[in-house]
Parts: structure tokens; sequence; C-alpha cells
């Protein structure tokens, strides 16, 4: 097995409750570094606490915490290009380490009824590549969950269908290469492999096509599809090393064997049952894990995380709850900040 430096791009907390879980669980793994993303720019209930909850991680972990903030909306629609790109440069004074947008997942893309390309977004792109930050974007979802008939009852009951009102895979793919191409200094991860896994020469030619585009391995359905062509796929990482990273999804419900067996795909060659799908490891040598674990992750986030102005702090708590003023779930979530600035008073 590897024993190399291990740095997990995508990890999520909801809130202040399932932040320790996730952390304790976390120190078991022995990760060097790791990036906690935030939902608030697709789940309404997310909104506001997740940013301040992942920032507070980054105040009480300096030297391995990295926090990918999320747009806040409205209830519905999104908020205008000034409201976007002022939040945008709030997250980067508080010390976050890039931006996590979810608007391009197919029900959260109803709800906001913007392209991703759209003039709604381009400040917040041209922000972020004036400035340096990365962005993790998930872009669509599997292919199949455009038809209710594959899917399993648990995947409809999650939301995930993409039913008549959704835009087709292709449209919102373009959307989100149209971004890369007219933002090349923009370091881009696409999450989930980018749902590219329908065969190689899709994932070549997109890797090809955008220098700046990378993708995580955050398991799904991928490796479903990648079962049955195994040593080409093999292939393709080794030749691919230097575009991927590692990336469980893990949050604070996650079974205890889901880390090990994302890193069992990658280290392995044993055939195991995982996401209920008989798959056999990939095997990777270490020069390639090393690529995949540790170095793309300095690239692509930074070799530290970015130090939070601590007293700054109370603005932007203040900010997060004024925002929340008129929203769906407002007094929750204003009441739930209230009680997290007691963590970072705690933790100053």
């Amino acid at each position: 097995m590897y024993t190399g430096k291990i740095c997990d791009t995508h990890m999520h907390v909801y809130d202040a409750n399932t932040l320790n879980t996730v952390v304790r669980r976390i120190n078991g793994y022995g990760y060097d570094r790791y990036a906690l993303l935030s939902t608030s720019g697709g789940e309404l209930g997310a909104r506001g606490i997740v940013n301040a909850v992942i920032l507070l991680q980054k105040l009480r972990d300096p030297g391995r915490a990295y926090a990918f903030a999320g747009l806040e909306h409205p209830d519905r629609g999104t908020a205008s290009a000034e409201e976007l790109l002022a939040q945008v440069k709030m997250y980067h004074r508080m010390g976050f380490d890039g931006l996590k947008m979810l608007e391009g997942k197919p029900n959260y893309r109803i709800r906001t009824a913007q392209a991703l390309d759209s003039d709604v977004y381009e400040p917040v792109y041209a922000y972020l590549e004036e400035n340096g930050l990365p962005l993790l974007a998930h872009v669509n979802d599997p292919r199949y969950f455009w038809d209710k008939s594959k899917m399993t009852p648990w995947q409809i009951s999650m939301g995930w269908y993409a039913g008549d009102d959704c835009l087709p895979f292709e449209t919102v793919r373009a959307e989100a290469l149209a971004v890369a191409r007219r933002h090349p200094r923009l370091r881009i991860v696409f999450a989930h492999f980018f749902f590219a896994s329908a065969s190689v020469q899709e994932a070549d030619e997109i890797l090809d096509a955008y220098p700046n585009v990378s993708f995580d391995l955050t398991p799904g359905t991928f490796y479903m599809e990648m079962a049955a062509n195994r040593g080409v796929w093999r292939e393709f990482f080794l030749r691919r090393a230097d575009r991927l990273l590692f990336g469980t999804d893990f949050y604070d419900a996650a079974p205890e064997a889901h880390v090990p067996d994302c890193r069992r795909m990658l280290e392995t060659d044993d055939s195991f049952v995982f996401f209920d799908v008989p798959v056999q490891g990939f095997a990777l040598p270490d020069t390639a894990l090393e690529r995949i674990y540790r170095t793309n992750f300095e690239r692509f986030a930074g070799s530290a995380p970015r130090p939070v102005p601590k007293a700054e702090i109370p603005a932007f708590l203040a900010w997060e709850s004024a925002g929340m003023e008129g929203k769906q779930n407002a007094a929750e979530t204003q009441a739930a900040l209230a009680t997290l600035s007691l963590g970072f008073e705690a933790n100053k």
C-alpha cells in the first residue's frame, strides 16, 4: 500500500454538528491535507452556515484544512452579477482557498435558471482567474440519470432524476467547457471525473483541448463504466496521472469503508464490490499515486491553506447572517450562525 502523503480534494460537512465527526475520521485516515467544500451553491438548507463552518475548521486546523466557499442564491433564480462578485471578494478576503460550484448539477441548474457561462457568473470567473483562486465544479450527473428506468429507487428519492425540465447533458457540459475556454488561466477541477467515462477517447479529448482542466476521482458511477475495460482505463490513469486528483466525497454518514475503498481502487488489484458494483482495483504505481494524492492537489489548491484574518471574523458572520434576510430557513440559519460565533471565539 502507498505510504506517502495523501490530500483529499473533495469532502463535506453540512453543519456544525457534523464537523467534529468528520474531523475525527479524517484524523484516523492520516491525511496530510484536505479540502472541505461548501454546498451552499445548491442546497437551500446549507446556505450561510456551511461557509462559516468550513472557515471555522480552517481556523482550527490551519496547516491542513482548505475551504472552498459556495455562492449564496435567492430561493429561486440567482443573485445579480454584482452581488455574486461581492460574495467572491468577501470569500477571498476571509482566506477561503477557492470556490465550489454545484450550480451545474441538474436539479440545481433548474433552480438557478442560469447557464454556467452566462454573464451573471462571468465576473466571478474573471475574478478567480485574476487572483489565482481555483474552481471545483460539479457539472451534470451520470448520463443515465436522464433515464429513470436505469436509476435506483434511492437515486430517484434523492431528487436526482433529470426529467423533462432539465437541460440535456451535452448542453450543460458545453456551458462548463465554454468557461474553461474563456478563462484559460483559471484552474478548474471538474468533480466526479466530469462524468466523462463513456470512453477513454471522450476523457482524452477533453483533457487535450483544455489544459487548465483536471478531473477529481470522487467516486460514483464512473467506476461502473470503467470496470468492463479495466486495462484500457488503467493505462489512461498512468498516462493522465498529472490531471487527476484524489477525492472521496466523504461526509459524516459515509460508511467506515468509504475512504479505504477509494484508496483500494487506486492502490490494489483487489476484486471487490464498490458502490454496489463489482470492480477490480487499478494497482497504480507509487509514481502515479504521488501525483494523484499530493502534487496535483498542491498545484490546484496551493501548497498550504490560506490564512484566516481573525479580526474580520465577526464582520463575516454578520454579513452571512444579514444575507439570509427573507430567505427560506432564515431564522434557523441566523441562530446557527450566532451559536457558531462562539466556536470562532474559542479558536482565536
